[in-house]
């Protein structure tokens, strides 16, 4: 595991390391501008005031069970007011085999620094879809950014949620630590790539703790005064790409592609003032 590290540790260095000629635009969207800007890298913790910010794609996924479904993801987000973001997701719903679909998220961030370093608070509740198969949940996080140059940024997202038993189960409020990293690059002022990783710890239990693995590549086509319009994007996620305990047998720091999902999808800006 140590290799793959640093492995991955050299390749961010490298990546943040490229030039940043011709990324960077005196009318690019700053802090406080009230637009968010096409350049992907610059973009702030929180949504401008007055900005909204819908996604959504389409997605193929494979599960444990080796079952392929097709299906749809959707969020948006909005900042009513400065420095506050709240937002909606809704889990993914598969249309195919069967129609089913997953929790919905309601959550809040309030940003508290600004700056080349960026701190916010934020908190979120997840609707069970299913409360006989597990409860709702609440969770607490400080995420932070760090802007590396005027093409790159270093999220890094601790996080405890708090899961609440299923109905009739028995069983005692849970609480898991999650740790998001990513590094978001800017190639060009509107290709993009976006990598997350981090770690996941049920109940605090490092010895079954997994680090899942999120690579999205992008293009970004630019509105008026250098303001995002449209990000298209094709994305790969790998929840748990790498078993660092023993809560799998055998898989104790393997590569593990299965779970996977793919989605390809479009996420829009608008200004609501």
């Amino acid at each position: 595991m140590r290799n793959w590290m640093t492995a991955a540790t050299i390749a961010a260095t490298a990546m943040t390391g490229m030039t940043v000629a011709g990324v960077a635009q005196a009318d690019d969207g700053e802090e406080g501008s009230g637009i968010e800007p096409v350049v992907y890298g610059q973009r702030g913790i929180t949504l401008e005031k007055g900005q909204l910010r819908p996604e959504g794609a389409l997605v193929l996924s494979k599960t444990f069970s080796n079952d392929i479904a097709f299906g749809i993801i959707a969020m948006v987000d909005w900042a009513p007011i400065d420095k506050l973001e709240i937002g909606v997701t809704a889990a993914q719903i598969n249309l195919t085999p069967e129609a089913e679909y997953g929790d919905t998220r309601l959550g809040a961030r309030y940003k508290l620094l600004d700056g080349g370093f960026q701190l916010a608070a934020e908190a979120g509740f997840t609707f069970s879809n299913d409360k006989t198969t597990h409860g709702h949940a609440i969770d607490i996080g400080v995420p932070l950014r760090f802007f590396l140059n005027k093409a790159a940024r270093l999220d890094i997202g601790p996080r405890v949620a708090l899961n609440l038993p299923a109905s009739g189960s028995g069983d005692k409020l849970r609480a898991d630590l999650e740790l998001a990293v990513g590094l978001a690059v800017s190639l060009t002022r509107n290709v993009y790539l976006d990598v997350k990783t981090g770690l996941v710890a049920p109940e605090f239990k490092f010895d079954q703790a997994s680090i899942p693995l999120s690579l999205e590549v992008g293009y970004s086509i630019e509105g008026d005064g250098g303001a995002a319009w449209i990000d298209i994007f094709l994305r790969g996620v790998f929840p748990t790409f790498l078993y660092l305990g023993d809560a799998v047998p055998g898989f104790l720091d393997t590569v593990n592609l299965n779970p996977w999902v793919i989605g390809l999808g479009a996420r829009l800006h608008f200004g609501l003032e």
